[in-house]
């Protein structure tokens, strides 16, 4: 296997592309160089690169949906947006989504191979690491009535989510710097939340743990439409937003061994 770290070059314009595979390659990188976003998703699929350099102006999905699906994929791929010397609002954003850097055009060559090996020392920790343990704050959410609302009418209500994941929830995460862990499934759209806050394993793309449970424990006894929170995330919140909660008191969630504190967000 090439031990060399693997870069792929988004870019539309033909020329501009293969310029930059070449000079990337000349400076030991392994180089592949695609055109647009069904080609990277392909590439991905097969084998994760150690970075991605990605033109922002992409005819059809453009580079901040790529760069979003790229970190919900992984938190170990590096990604540098490659944007428009004027485009302030590009570079803002594209951080925003996941990207890790960015170079604008034109570019010096120095300048972009500099980045790149600053962003791929800054993720070679991550990368050797199969696991780490962190604290994370775990948002777990379902669709309420999930299996009757598909049952009622199957393509509105995926339909319904894909748009909600694409207006509200990826933006969302993507501003906050988080990431989705998994996607499960089991008129209007309710869903159930439970936030909690501790200690998770990260592994690989997943993060595991007692902590990750906790959350999904408390989204299972939210009301529809409702919000459960932990204590230990309600503690972090408290008295630095406007939140109006309700003491739940303790309760015996399944399959946690001892009784949590919950509280319920007042709508």
């Amino acid at each position: 296997m090439d031990p060399r770290p693997h870069i792929v070059v988004v870019e539309d314009e033909a020329t501009q592309r293969q310029l930059l595979a070449d000079y990337l390659a000349g400076q030991n990188f392994r180089v592949s160089a695609v055109g647009g976003g069904a080609a990277l998703r392909s590439f991905v699929e097969r084998e994760a690169p150690a970075l991605v350099l990605l033109d922002v102006h992409l005819p059809g999905e453009d580079g901040f949906a790529l760069a979003r699906w790229l970190r919900e994929r992984s938190g170990r791929i590096g990604i540098i947006m490659v944007t428009s010397a004027g485009d302030t609002v590009d570079r803002v954003v594209g951080l925003e989504t996941g990207a890790d850097d960015y170079v604008t055009k034109p570019f010096e060559p120095r300048e972009l191979l500099a980045r790149v090996k600053s962003v791929l020392r800054r993720g070679a920790p991550e990368r050797e690491a199969t696991s780490a343990r962190r604290i994370a704050a775990i948002l777990a959410a379902d669709v309420a009535g999930y299996a009757r609302l598909v049952g009622d009418d199957e393509e509105g209500t995926l339909a319904r989510l894909r748009a909600l994941r694409r207006d509200l929830v990826d933006p969302e995460i993507a501003a906050h710097r988080g990431r989705i862990v998994k996607t499960t499934g089991e008129r209007w759209i309710e869903f159930r939340i439970g936030i909690n806050v501790g200690d998770v394993l990260a592994d690989g793309d997943d993060i595991l743990g007692d902590s990750v449970n906790i959350a999904a424990r408390l989204e299972a006894i939210a009301e529809p439409g409702g919000i459960c929170l932990s204590a230990a995330a309600y503690e972090q919140v408290r008295g630095k937003i406007e939140l109006a909660v309700a003491d739940m008191g303790e309760q015996d969630l399944k399959n946690i061994a001892r009784p949590l504190r919950t509280y319920r967000v007042v709508l």
